[in-house]
């Protein structure tokens, strides 16, 4: 998987998708938090109509389209490599003690290929980061039907494992201690939700001192078919800066406490 997120993880060629809509409901915001995408490979990013999450009135989703990865893809040639990342000026700039951080969440279509290339990267000042992948850590959306799940890494207080990497973060369960869900076997540091706190509020309790610099949605270039296009559908981002996306880039809801994002 490391190598996989290695591949994404560097080199920024940042554009804005233009989208129309018949009905914008949430207020708009300035351009310090607008939604913005990077892609690679012709892989393609954005809000557009269709059948969303049932958890808000509006008919807009998400969608990112991968393409297979190119012949050269590698980690010295990005551009041969198919993947999506959203995120916010916000979400790359705020700097958040990790016991005061809140809402980093997003709802995903269950028909989405399940896989650890989806999910929210998060940077610490200390050089390590965080995976909140939603195998790990996501519930369905019980007025649905099935067809929609949430992940809430900062909210769900059971059901739910964060993995830590890097050398600096201290404490972190074993594989043992840590079974609903099963913690990812390549993985040697993560922390639970256990009952009665969230698996990102045990990571905090136990690394005071650490800061979050950057937040954002990814699906890697692990997430791309070996043939065809592998369809990618979310709604209601919250990337942990104060705005949850659930229709426009350029529009969001204000999300002044955990329960509201």
């Amino acid at each position: 998987m490391r190598k996989r997120l290695a591949v994404a993880g560097v080199g920024m060629i940042v554009m804005m998708l233009t989208v129309t809509s018949s009905a914008m409901a949430d207020p708009a915001v300035g351009p310090f938090q607008w939604m913005r995408f990077q892609t690679s490979n012709g892989s393609t990013f954005g809000w557009v109509n269709g059948s969303d999450s049932p958890s808000d009135a509006n008919t807009r989703v998400l969608r990112l389209v991968l393409p297979p990865n190119g012949a050269t893809c590698s980690d010295t040639n990005l551009g041969a490599c198919s993947f999506g990342r959203a995120f916010s000026r916000a979400s790359n700039n705020i700097r958040t003690p990790v016991g005061n951080q809140r809402n980093l969440s997003f709802e995903f279509a269950a028909s989405n290929p399940a896989t650890a290339s989806t999910r929210i990267n998060v940077f610490l000042s200390s050089g390590d980061f965080l995976f909140l992948i939603p195998d790990y850590c996501s519930k369905p959306v019980a007025s649905s039907g099935g067809t929609w799940r949430r992940a809430d890494f900062t909210g769900f207080k059971t059901g739910c494992a964060v993995v830590v990497n890097g050398p600096n973060a201290t404490g972190g369960f074993t594989e043992v201690g840590c079974t609903t869900p099963a913690a990812p076997a390549d993985e040697a540091r993560f922390f639970c939700a256990d009952g009665t706190d969230s698996a990102w509020k045990n990571f905090a309790d136990a690394n005071g001192d650490e800061v979050v610099i950057i937040r954002h949605l990814l699906v890697d270039s692990g997430g791309a078919p070996a043939a065809g296009t592998n369809t990618y559908w979310f709604d209601r981002v919250s990337l942990g800066a104060g705005k949850m996306y659930t229709e426009h880039p350029r529009r969001a809801l204000n999300c002044p406490t955990e329960n509201v994002c």
